[in-house]
Order: structure tokens, then sequence, then C-alpha cells
């Protein structure tokens, strides 16, 4: 029996010693595992039974209970922290798409990809607009220029009155500005051809007329955009209304004199009348298809304008 209550005691002394020991307090552990067994060889020594140790066996079967959590949490808490490096961060990033970037590149404006300007073509840009102004220049010099003959005409025919060399003066001007108008005329058709050759010329070559856009890189309305093409279309509209009263004066001035000669018998310079007022009738209509086409450009102009936020007096 003493044996059976000493091998009892060393089994309860060693695993007392080896949760102890595992918790990291071996020092504590030791002392605690050799009391209790002290205390058992004592009491059974004293009373022979082993119901006598048994009460006192209790509390200290509940200690690997509560000493295993403990070690437990401190032997999972020693684990190092996970950390997340650059290297893992690159590593989890998505590779770019060869088809995505093709398409963005194609996407994208010429400009923003850094395509540089081609020398020829902005030369031709300079050489078109510069043309076009030119051959605008001649024709309304050419319109004003016959204005003021029909005024110097219809002076002459009146009842004003005016001094005995007046009438010749008037005349000698009449006759210098109809050569200035004929001369002007023919400029500005030879400046029309070359505006065709010039266009002509940029499709061959597959040139872009420059122009401005109507928003800017912030996607603001672009001020000088409007105030731009608001100034042509005013500008167009007016020698388009000047060259149609133009046209319209040579066709009153071309009935009254073929009514005059009607009887005459020339026929040859009846033919002739017949011929300048077939075209001035075409000028007429042409003058008036430009006024109706500015018009309207004119109008979608204001309308776009007021859309973006901006008043009339802005565009001025």
């Amino acid at each position: 029996m003493k044996i059976k209550m000493t091998f009892l005691a060393l089994i309860l002394g060693l695993l007392v010693a080896s949760v102890t020991a595992a918790r990291g307090a071996s020092k504590s552990g030791t002392s605690l595992g050799a009391q209790a067994a002290c205390v058992l060889r004592e009491r059974t020594a004293q009373s022979g039974t082993l119901e006598a140790c048994v009460p006192k066996a209790g509390p200290l079967l509940f200690i690997p209970l509560l000493i295993t959590p403990a070690a437990t949490v401190q032997q999972q808490s020693r684990r190092p922290t996970p950390t997340l490096t650059t290297e893992d961060v690159r590593a989890n990033q998505p590779s770019p798409s060869p088809d995505k970037d093709k398409a963005t590149a194609q996407a994208t404006p010429p400009t923003q990809r850094g395509k540089e300007p081609n020398p020829a073509e902005q030369a031709w840009n300079k050489k078109l607009s510069e043309t076009r102004e030119k051959a605008k220049e001649l024709e309304r010099r050419a319109d004003q220029t016959e204005l003021e003959i029909n005024r110097l005409r219809n002076f002459l025919f009146s009842a004003e009155p005016r001094d005995p060399g007046t009438n010749a003066q008037i005349n000698q001007r009449i006759s210098e500005l109809t050569e200035l108008t004929t001369r002007l005329r023919a400029e500005a058709k030879a400046a029309q051809e070359e505006v065709a050759a010039l266009v002509k010329e940029g499709e061959a070559k597959g040139y872009q007329v420059e122009s401005l856009p109507p928003t800017t890189e912030t996607g603001k309305p672009n001020l000088e955009y409007y105030r731009k093409h608001f100034a042509e279309l005013q500008s167009e509209l007016q020698d388009a209304q000047a060259h149609a009263q133009v046209m319209q004066l040579r066709i009153n001035d071309l009935r009254f004199r073929i009514n005059n000669n009607a009887r005459s018998g020339d026929n040859f310079f009846l033919g002739r009348l017949q011929g300048e007022l077939q075209e001035a009738e075409k000028g007429l209509e042409s003058a008036r298809a430009r006024i109706a086409e500015a018009s309207q450009q004119l109008e979608e102009l204001l309308l776009q304008a007021r859309r973006a936020g901006l008043s009339l007096g802005e565009l001025k």
C-alpha cells in the first residue's frame, strides 16, 4: 500500500512539474511539485490510507487546467506578426494589358500623344488663311467702290444745284472708280483661284485646316473660339449683304440701259447687256444664299454660346 501511495505521489509531482515548466516558471513549479509530494507522503505515513490525502490533492489537480491555457496563449503570442513589404505589393499588382494600352493610345488625340507639328502643314495653313483674307478684302473693296460709283451717278442725275465743272469732275471720278473696280474684281478672282489651288493641294497631302476648339483642356468654354467665329460670321454677313446690294443696283442699271436701247437696233450691244444682266442675277442669287447661310450659322453659334453659359456681350 505504501508503495502505491509513493508511486502516486511521484506521478503527481512529475505532472505538476511538467505543466509549470511549459509555462516558463520552472523554479516555482519545482517547489510546488516538491511541496505536493511531501504533503502526500506525510499524510500517507500518518493515516496509512489513500482517502486521507484525497481532499488535499483536489486543489492541486486543478492547477494543470488553469496553467495550460495560459501557457498556450503565451506560446501563441510569441509568433511573429506578419508584415507587408513593397515587393509583395508589386507582385500583387496586375500587369498592364497590351490591348488596353493600344486602345487608349488610339483614343488619345495626336496632340496629346506628343505629335510634333508639321512645319509644311503649318506653312500651308498660314498661306491659305492669308490668301482667303486677301480675296475677301479685294472683293469687299470692289463692292464698296461700285457702291460709290452708284452714289455718284445718282448725284449726277439729281436736281441738286452744283458748279458748272462739277459734272465733269463727277464723270472723271466715275471713270477712275470703274477702272479700279475692274482691277479689284480681277485680283479678287485670281485670289479665289489661288485659294482653290491651295485647298486642292492640302487635300492631296492630307493636311487639316487649323481651327480653335470650342472648349479648353479643362472642359470650360473657349471664349477665344466663340469671339473669333462670331467676328468672322458677322463680317461674312455684312460682306454678303453689301454684295447683294451691289448686284441689285447693277441689275437695275442694266435693265434701264436695255430698255433705253431696245429700239436702237444694236443687237450686239443689247446682247452684251443681256449677258451682264444674267451674271448680275446669278451674283444676286449667290449673295442671298451667302446671307442665309451666314445668318443660320450665326444663330447656331449664339445658341451654342448660350448653352455654354456665355452672353452676347462676351462675344463682342
